[in-house]
Order: structure tokens, then sequence, then C-alpha cells
């Protein structure tokens, strides 16, 4: 290694730059940045998986950004400053914007050809759902939640009266699927530039268009009383709520979700890609 320009690409020279870091790593020579596992995956994998990902998918994110816009736009800065339960203002922001961020990694992942990843990162923000609603609906748990002391163990037995059965089976799905890897699983879906399985593109947004309807069950029961019209719950003679199985949010998932099938059927293998003998197939 001589003292021209660092390896690195910062333009400066090697002596005053990475070779400390070569020195404690015992390292006489090392790749050029763009040879390094980093880099490599953004130049080779990830910026190439995403553009085929968007050129073939961008009518259906677009479909399914349009419900998550109106799912944030209409909960998202609804808190609770004037209301008994106003110490809950601030951690519910804060819940709801991490449920946030975790489906845009989620999105993100997936769009990169990184399924099962994904899948874990929808895991978890179904769990931030369901957290929201035990705080809520059990009061012994929200003071849990307010002292520091609330913890998940038993949580899924705590919501699964509260939520519709179709989410907590969804949530099972996940908990399936992706918690774990090893020999529990089959290999991982390997990422290609030509991003050519139908069956990733399908059940990975399918699985984003599911999770987006659980967090508006969340979002919308928990700010049930702030609401003039809402979508997915109403209330019954015993002024308790209950799932509205005639909205209109459900006709709009399901045409969506067979319009995505119908483009990107799961099991259909096109000319001109290449397929790999081994893909990932949840159980």
């Amino acid at each position: 290694m001589d003292n021209n320009h660092c390896l690195c690409g910062s333009g400066k020279p090697y002596e005053t730059c990475c070779k400390i870091y070569f020195n404690l790593l015992n390292l006489k020579h090392g790749p050029i940045k763009d040879e390094t596992i980093f880099f490599e995956w953004i130049n080779k994998y990830s910026n190439p998986i995403v553009e085929a990902f968007i050129d073939k998918t961008h009518v259906y994110i677009y479909r399914i950004s349009l419900y998550l816009d109106l799912v944030f736009n209409r909960y998202f800065n609804l808190g609770f400053e004037e209301s008994p339960l106003k110490d809950m203002n601030n951690p519910v922001t804060a819940i709801k914007l991490h449920i946030l961020h975790t489906l845009l990694g989620s999105f993100s992942c997936l769009s990169q050809g990184l399924y099962f990843q994904s899948g874990i990162l929808l895991r978890s923000v179904m769990e931030d759902c369901f957290v929201l609603i035990d705080i809520f609906e059990r009061k012994n748990q929200y003071q849990c939640f307010i002292q520091n002391k609330y913890s998940t163990n038993g949580l899924i037995s705590r919501v699964k009266n509260v939520m519709p059965d179709f989410i907590i089976r969804w949530y099972g799905h996940f908990s399936a699927n992706f918690a774990h890897v090893g020999p529990l699983h089959p290999i991982s879906y390997l990422p290609r530039a030509c991003y050519p399985d139908n069956y990733i593109i399908f059940s990975g947004l399918h699985h984003l268009v599911v999770v987006i309807v659980g967090i508006h069950l969340t979002f919308e029961r928990v700010h049930f009383d702030q609401i003039d019209e809402p979508f997915l719950w109403e209330t019954t003679e015993e002024n308790k709520l209950s799932l509205n199985e005639n909205s209109k949010i459900f006709d709009l998932t399901n045409t969506l979700l067979d319009e995505l099938c119908s483009e990107f059927s799961p099991d259909e293998r096109k000319t001109g890609f290449i397929y790999s003998e081994k893909c990932y197939r949840p159980k």
C-alpha cells in the first residue's frame, strides 16, 4: 500500500486516512471501495433490484400508498392532550411514528428483494399495533406502560378477543414464517437483480396490505371517539365496538389483491426470466 489516494474514496492520502484501520485489522492489502460487501450490495444488487421492482409494481405501490396515506393523514396527528389519557399522548405518538418507520423499512427491504427481512419487520409492526390496543383496552396494562413496567408476555392472549380473528391469524402467519431462521425454515429467498419471482412480488405486497389494514384497525379503535365517520369499527347496541364486515375498505383491499394476483400470478413462470429451483415459500 503506497501513499496514493486511499482506497476508501475520500481523496486523502492513505497514510493519513485509513492506514490505522488496516493496521488494526492486520491487513496489508484491501479491496477498493466498490468491492466491499456493503458497496457491492448497493451497486450490484440493491439499486438494480429496486429499479426492476418499481418498474414492475409502481401502479400497485401507488394504490397501496393511497390507502396508507389515508390512514396516517386521518389518525396520525390525533392526540390526547385534553383527555384523561393525556399521559399517553407522547408515548402513543412515538409508537405511531415507530410503526410508520418500521413499515417503511419493511417496504425498503421488499423493494430490494429482501423478502424474509421484510416479513420480520411486518411482524414487528403488528406487535406494536397489539401493544397500542392492549394499553387502551386494559387499564392495568395502561398503568404498567406509563410506569415503564409493561411486558409483552401474554400480549396475544390479551388482544385476541378485541382484534378480528383474521388479524390474529395473520400475526400467527408472520410468527411461523418470519420469526426464526435456520433449521426451522428453508433457505431465504436469494435476491436477483431482475426480480423474476412473481410469488415474492405478490406475497410481499399482499403482506404489506394486510399489515396496513391492521394499522388502520388499531389507529381507528384507539381514536374512535375522535372521528366522525369510522371505516372499520361500528358501535353495537351494547355500546361496544364491533368490526364492520361490510366496510368498503375490504372491497378496496380485495379488489387490489385480485388485480395484483392477476398481474403477478404466484405460480406463473414467464419466458425470458431465470427462476431458481428453490424459491422461498412460507408455510
